[in-house]
């Protein structure tokens, strides 16, 4: 018996329609991959710790700051990296959480969920950004960018600690700063330079925050 033809039209428009979701899920998946590892602006941090920088620090031990944007989604794995990195440090180091504050003291603003994760992380102690100014101080640009500045104010490293936006796991970034942590105070202070890793995450100072 012959198949009547709209049967075989609608065949080959179900095998048309299957083709282009296909194509349709794999552009969504190259765009996301793209998205993923690409990484936020970064500047040159620099190599002494700023002089009119207003965050207190004991000036006896390492500082290690992570910047973030309060309500950036992707900084949430970040932030997950860091209670690592606090948990694998062996030598005592002061850990700040700097958030920006664009609105000044709003409430609304600070009401946040990744503030309040940072709070709970032993150790760690947020430090208030009014307008970016310490970013600015810092050259830092994008959430989820940590430096880390030896006891005598030298730079050892700046960059990401996780391998691409809102990821955990390991990364190269997490691991090195990790390993400056445990060097001793004197090679800390004396080590050349500082070594700098991509940034995973949102831009700290978005638009419509400036």
């Amino acid at each position: 018996m012959t198949r009547p033809v709209f049967l075989n039209g609608f065949g080959l428009t179900n095998t048309l329609l299957c083709v282009l979701w296909l194509l349709a899920v794999i552009c969504g998946l190259v765009i996301l991959w793209n998205y993923g590892a690409r990484p936020g602006q970064q500047s040159n941090q620099p190599e002494q710790w700023p002089a009119d920088s207003t965050i207190e620090i004991s000036g006896e031990r390492p500082v290690v700051l992570f910047f973030a944007h309060p309500h950036c989604p992707c900084t949430r794995a970040s932030l997950s990296e860091l209670e690592r990195v606090v948990a694998h440090a062996t030598q005592p180091a002061d850990f700040v959480l700097v958030a920006l504050d664009p609105e000044a003291d709003c409430e609304a603003w600070r009401d946040s969920d990744l503030v309040a994760a940072a709070a709970r992380i032993p150790g760690v102690r947020i430090a208030w950004d009014p307008e970016g100014r310490e970013a600015n101080r810092f050259a830092v640009r994008t959430s989820g960018h940590v430096v880390a500045y030896a006891s005598n104010g030298r730079a050892g490293f700046s960059g990401g600690i996780t391998a691409a936006r809102g990821h955990e796991g390991s990364s190269r970034g997490r691991s090195e700063l990790i390993a400056w942590l445990r060097l001793d105070p004197l090679t800390q202070n004396t080590s050349a330079g500082q070594q700098t890793f991509p940034v995973f995450g949102c831009a700290l100072m978005e638009k419509n925050d400036e």
